[in-house]
C-alpha cells in the first residue's frame, strides 16, 4: 500500500509486488464517506469484506447513539486545534479525520476559512479573537511548558472562548487515520462535549 506521495515509485514497487495507492484526502459527498470507501477497498483485497461491512454497521449504531446523546444538549460550533507552540496552532477543516468526523456526528466547525491539503492550517493565536461563541477542543498532546506559557500569555486570556471558559482538551487520536482513528475521536469527543454542554 502507498500513498500518493509515493505514486512516482509505483512503478518500481510494482516489480516487487502489486502496489495500491489510496488517499481519503479527496472531495467527497458525506463526512468520512473516503475513508468508508477505503476501508472496503482494503477489505475486498485481503478478504475480509463481510468483517469490514460489520465494522462500517457498528460505525452507524455509534453515529445513531452520539448525534442522540448531542442532541440533548446546548451545541455551539465547535474549534478544533492542536498547538504548535504558545502562539500558534493548527486548526482543522477541510477533509481532515477531525472535521470529517465533527460533521459526521452533526456538529458545527468553527472554522470556516481555507485550510491546506491535509485539511489544517496553523494559524497565530491572534487569528481566533473573532471567534466568540465557539467550544475550543485542543487535542493531546500539549507539551506541560506550553500549557504553562498559555495559562500565563494575555492574547490568550483574552480570547472570547477563554475567557467564557469554553475550552478543553481531549486524548490523542490519530489526524491521518482511518476509521478506527474516526471511532476513537468520535467518542472522546462526545463524552467531552457531555461534561462540557450541560
Amino acid at each position: 500500500m502507498i500513498s500518493p506521495f509515493l505514486q512516482r515509485l509505483k512503478p518500481t514497487l510494482d516489480r516487487i509486488a502489486p502496489s495500491l495507492n489510496l488517499s481519503v484526502y479527496e472531495v467527497s459527498e458525506t463526512p468520512l464517506a473516503n475513508r468508508i470507501a477505503i476501508t472496503r477497498e482494503l477489505a475486498s483485497h485481503v478478504d475480509a469484506s463481510p468483517a469490514a461491512e460489520t465494522y462500517i454497521r457498528q460505525l452507524g449504531v455509534l453515529r445513531a447513539d452520539s448525534t442522540a446523546r448531542l442532541a440533548k444538549l446546548q451545541r455551539r460550533p465547535v474549534l478544533l486545534v492542536s498547538f504548535i507552540d504558545n502562539r500558534h496552532a493548527r486548526v482543522y477543516g477541510g477533509s481532515s479525520l477531525y472535521a470529517e468526523t465533527l460533521a459526521w456526528l452533526g456538529l458545527e466547525s468553527a472554522w470556516s476559512k481555507p485550510v491546506g491539503n491535509f485539511g489544517f492550517e496553523t494559524v497565530g493565536l491572534e487569528q481566533l479573537a473573532t471567534l466568540a461563541d465557539v467550544e475550543l477542543v485542543a487535542v493531546e498532546p500539549v507539551p506541560p511548558d506550553i500549557t504553562y506559557a498559555l495559562s500565563s500569555s494575555p492574547l490568550w486570556n483574552e480570547l472570547p472562548f477563554v475567557k467564557a471558559k469554553r475550552e478543553g482538551r481531549i486524548a490523542p487520536a490519530f489526524m491521518f487515520g482511518g476509521l478506527p482513528s474516526a471511532e476513537r475521536f468520535s467518542k472522546l469527543l462526545v463524552s467531552h462535549l457531555e461534561e462540557r454542554w450541560v
